[in-house]
Formats: C-alpha cells, sequence, structure tokens
C-alpha cells in the first residue's frame, strides 16, 4: 500500500478598496478575537507542528466558525464516487482516507491575509497506483490524468469552472466568515459606498489559477517503476512543458519541483513536516507581495489621474500602512529563512528563482521608495504653497496698515494747517498716494515675476 497526501495552498482576495478601509480601521482599533479559535486548534499536522515549535510564527491563527466536519466528509465521499472525477475508470473514493483529510483557514493578524490549505490523504495499492498513474492526458479538451483531476477539484482554472462540492463548501464558509470579519471592522456607512461601487461577490473572492499543488508520496526514490510513473504524471500533467528542477535527488528523498505540481518522494514523514512549510511559504510569499505590488499600482494611478481634490492625507494614511506591511513582510521573509537554517539554500532558494519571489519583493522595495520620496515631495509642495499664502495674505494686511497709518497721518495734519510750512503740507498730503502707488508698483512686479 502507498500512503500519499495531497496539500493546496489558496490565497483569499479581498478588493482593494475593502482592504485598505480594514487596515486603517486596524490602525485605530483592536482586532476582535473572537474570530479565532482560543487554542491554535490547526487540523492540518504540519501547520500545528510549526506553529507550536516556532513562536514568532505566532500571527498565524486558525478561524473558526466553518463548515461542520462531518457535513463535509459527506460532500468530498459524494464527490469522490462521482464519474467527473474518474481516473481511468477508478474512483477515488476507494481510496481516500476521510478522517485524515482536512483543511485549515488560516489568518494572519499582521497582513490581514487569509489563506485556505487542503489536504488530501489517499491509500492505494502500488499496483494500482501505477495504472492511475499511467491514465490520462493534458490536452486542452480532457486533462484527465490523475494530477489534473485532483486539481479540478481544488482550482478553477477559469469563470465556467466548477470546484467540487467538498471545496466550494469550504470556500463559500470562508469567504463568508472573511467578509463577518470585515464587516465588523468597517463601518456601515463606508461598507454602504463600497458595496455600491463594486458587485459584493467580487469583494472577497479566489482568483482562478491560484493554487499550488504538492504530492508527497510515502515511498522509496529507489522504486525506479514508481518513481518514473510519478515524474511521468507530473510532467504530462503541466501546462508548460519543461524539466523538473530536481531540487533534491538521493536514495532517501526525490524533491521536484515542476510548475503548477510538485512531487516529492520518500518513506520519512519527517521531510513532509520539513518541506510543507516551505510549499507553503513559497505561495504565501507571491501572493501576498503580488497583490501589494497591485494595490500600489492603483494606488498610484488614483494620485495621478485625480485632480487637486484628492484626499491626500487619507491616500497618505494609506501609503504608510502599505510600506510598513510591505517592510514587514520583507522581515517575514528572512526570519523564514533563518528558520528554516540550511534549507533556505538547499530547497527555498532553488524553487523561488521559479515563482520570482525575492524579485517581487525588491519590486514592492522600489514601491516603497517611490512613494516615499511621493510623500515628502508632496508634503513639501503643500507646505510651500502654504507658506506663500501666508506670505501674500500678511503682505496685503501690512500694506492696509501703512495706507491706515498715513490716512491718519494726512487728517492729523489738515487739523493742524496753521501750524506748518505750505511744503510740508503738500508732502503730507501725496505722501499716503505715492506709498499706494509703490505698494501696487510691488504688487504688480510680483505678479509679473510669478
Amino acid at each position: 500500500m502507498t500512503i500519499f497526501k495531497v496539500m493546496c495552498v489558496q490565497p483569499i482576495k479581498i478588493d482593494e478598496t475593502l482592504y485598505s478601509e480594514v487596515m486603517i480601521s486596524l490602525q485605530k482599533n483592536s482586532f476582535n478575537y473572537d474570530y479565532i479559535k482560543q487554542k491554535d486548534q490547526f487540523s492540518v499536522p504540519w501547520i500545528s507542528k510549526f506553529t507550536h515549535e516556532y513562536h514568532k510564527f505566532k500571527s498565524f491563527k486558525p478561524l473558526h466558525g466553518l463548515i461542520n466536519g462531518s457535513t463535509i466528509k459527506e460532500l468530498l465521499i459524494n464527490d469522490l464516487s462521482s464519474e467527473k472525477y474518474n481516473v481511468g475508470g477508478h474512483s477515488l473514493v476507494n481510496y481516500i482516507l476521510i478522517n485524515e483529510t482536512t483543511f485549515d483557514v488560516l489568518f494572519d493578524v499582521r497582513f490581514y491575509y487569509f489563506i485556505i490549505v487542503y489536504e488530501m490523504h489517499f491509500n492505494i495499492p502500488e499496483s494500482e497506483l501505477l495504472d492511475l498513474l499511467s491514465h490520462g492526458t493534458s490536452s486542452n479538451n480532457l486533462k484527465n490524468d490523475l494530477y489534473n483531476t485532483i486539481r479540478k477539484m481544488l482550482v478553477k482554472e477559469n469563470d465556467n469552472d466548477v470546484n467540487c462540492d467538498w471545496v466550494q463548501s469550504i470556500k463559500q464558509s470562508a469567504i463568508k466568515r472573511v467578509m463577518d470579519i470585515s464587516q465588523n471592522l468597517v463601518s456601515k456607512k463606508k461598507m454602504l459606498e463600497i458595496s455600491n461601487k463594486i458587485t459584493p461577490y467580487s469583494l472577497i473572492d479566489i482568483r482562478n489559477n491560484t493554487g499550488n499543488i504538492t504530492f508527497f508520496i510515502e515511498a522509496s526514490p529507489e522504486n525506479v517503476e514508481l518513481k518514473s510513473a510519478l515524474i511521468k504524471c507530473n510532467e504530462t500533467a503541466e501546462s508548460i512543458k519543461r524539466e523538473p528542477e530536481k531540487v533534491i535527488d538521493n536514495n532517501e528523498i526525490s524533491y521536484l519541483f515542476f510548475g503548477r505540481f510538485h512531487t516529492i518522494i520518500t518513506k520519512s514523514d519527517a521531510y513532509y513536516y520539513r518541506y510543507a512549510p516551505i510549499q507553503f511559504h513559497i505561495q504565501y510569499l507571491w501572493y501576498l507581495s503580488s497583490f501589494y505590488i497591485e494595490l500600489l499600482d492603483n494606488l498610484n494611478n488614483t494620485i495621478l489621474e485625480s485632480n487637486r481634490s484628492i484626499d491626500f492625507p487619507r491616500h497618505a494614511e494609506i501609503i504608510n500602512e502599505y510600506i510598513n506591511n510591505i517592510e514587514k513582510l520583507v522581515m517575514h521573509n528572512e526570519s523564514f529563512k533563518l528558520t528554516i537554517e540550511s534549507d533556505n539554500h538547499l530547497v527555498f532558494s532553488k524553487i523561488e528563482k521559479y515563482w520570482n519571489v525575492e524579485n517581487s519583493l525588491r519590486n514592492a522595495k522600489s514601491y516603497i521608495s517611490f512613494f516615499n520620496d511621493y510623500l515628502i515631495r508632496s508634503y513639501d509642495r503643500r507646505q510651500e504653497k502654504s507658506n506663500r499664502r501666508q506670505n501674500n495674505i500678511l503682505f496685503l494686511i501690512s500694506c492696509i496698515q501703512i495706507i491706515t497709518l498715513f490716512s491718519v497721518w494726512n487728517d492729523y495734519f489738515d487739523m493742524q494747517t496753521r501750524n506748518y510750512e505750505h511744503w510740508f503740507l503738500k508732502l503730507s498730503a501725496w505722501l499716503p498716494l505715492g506709498l499706494s502707488l509703490v505698494i501696487g508698483g510691488l504688487f504688480l512686479f510680483a505678479f509679473k515675476k510669478k
């Protein structure tokens, strides 16, 4: 008998407008932890072990209040019994380990980031597994090999696709929970404004083709026949044909990184706990860094296309929050690499080049520099304009005060005409007018210079 696990990591996307409002709210209000399981009770074994052993990853929390466990098991059994998910005439329901198959919805408090992790467990006689692996094709019309059949259950490739009922129920339950939390953080008035602009179903959604899938096969890499069948099935299942990255390939473990699917073959369960976090982290980092770049792109376009009535203080507040989050994301990545120690160079560095994760982080950091400069320049311009306006007002007030003083002076001398010479009286009469002309000339010179 051959046991294998299928892990799928699927991020939940929150609309940019709603996300901005939530992040501003979290700056001012504490988060309501009633939405989170109090004892960090994860269902997926590697998540429970990893978060328990490394205190720095305590920010990952499991959501509670999701779909009932017994109900979800019945849905999965019905799904796998359907001909839609047969492989070469074999029904996968005969091999599912229903009590071990589970899922978690993780919430990272730092980034207001939600991720679904599915884990399916199968137990198949080796001869039947070899038969399953030999069936199917990945042509555009079929894609009915073992890997793609399982992927169709978990991941939507386009809008017309429908996931299995098991996955749809989990997704709907998770999306509803995330919406409940978001509505709790955003005022009713603001939530209504957002809902009027954006259709409710797209406020919180799971994008097509998001789902990093890893197959953990409990078998010896020295089993040449099974290993060859797994490699061939994985290669056939890929939409882009290329040679796999042999991250590790020895008599203990064969770690093959392809594209949409990845295969890890080993008899030791310790490698599952060791490498599942890396597979998770790659998807986690890739999506979140891409998401922040997209947020900053949209914000940049909004600022460039807007007129002078733009709400600068509010935009500055949002930008600063994104800058802080990107810096925290970079630090999280460095912290993770320190945690996995030698596997950083042995495994992580080889995988991340295909996902372009480090470059995405660098692009995000370049946005940080741009928006920092933007904030400084905008602040300086606003201060300069404000100072110029204040100087003009003060100059006008001074001119009015001078004219008023000379007018008072002229009135005084009119009353004292019999005590002064004729020429001095003329000077007193014409001096206010002359000064007024000088002030008017200064105004005209300043206007032409501007």
